[in-house]
């Protein structure tokens, strides 16, 4: 493992991991985030390809599981203190990586992907996220009991003067509903 010690705030590397800690804005103009934890980084380099950057705090580095993870690898060591003052999360995990925002597989895939509710009071919020479903393309959504009224679900077409998602069963009627969002217009 090589590691490249950093121990100013100053740092040109450090400044921008704050930025993009503290900026959704910055993350979405540099196309970059920040992971924090082994889950999280080998997940993506599972799916995604290696990250851009490794970055581990000093105990981190001492970590059995982090060092192994490190074997053979560039990356960047700050103080304890330094990483934890990026303010990414309260408890940083002792490695985070930058890395690109990987790009949208496509739209969701009408043949596997939906929309599950479970547990949602506000019939406004069950409304909202069956419409919101729609404009992204899912074919349904899926809603199990307890989730809001359907007489009090307000979807395109239930006399608000859009064409009609069709709903399958009580939404609030102990079995759940299917809704079929082929026909809602956001």
């Amino acid at each position: 493992m090589a590691l490249k010690s950093v121990h100013s705030r100053d740092n040109p590397l450090v400044k921008r991991l704050r930025r993009l800690a503290e900026s959704a804005r910055e993350r979405q103009r540099e196309g970059r985030t920040l992971l924090d934890g082994m889950h999280l980084i080998t997940a993506y380099e599972g799916l995604g390809g290696p990250v851009e950057t490794l970055v581990v705090s000093e105990t981190g580095a001492g970590q059995e599981e982090i060092a192994a993870f490190l074997a053979g690898r560039e990356a960047v060591c700050l103080p304890d203190s330094l990483l934890r003052s990026l303010g990414l999360v309260d408890n940083p995990s002792g490695i985070l990586a930058l890395a690109p925002i990987p790009a949208p597989a496509g739209g969701p895939d009408p043949e596997r992907d939906s929309v599950l509710l479970d547990g949602l009071q506000d019939p406004g919020n069950v409304g909202t996220l069956i419409r919101t479903a729609a404009a992204a393309g899912f074919a349904a959504s899926l809603l199990f009991a307890a989730c809001g009224k359907e007489e009090h679900v307000h979807t395109p077409g239930d006399g608000h003067g859009k064409e009609a998602g069709h709903v399958d069963g009580p939404a609030g009627g102990g079995h759940g509903a299917m809704v079929n969002l082929g026909s809602i217009q956001p």
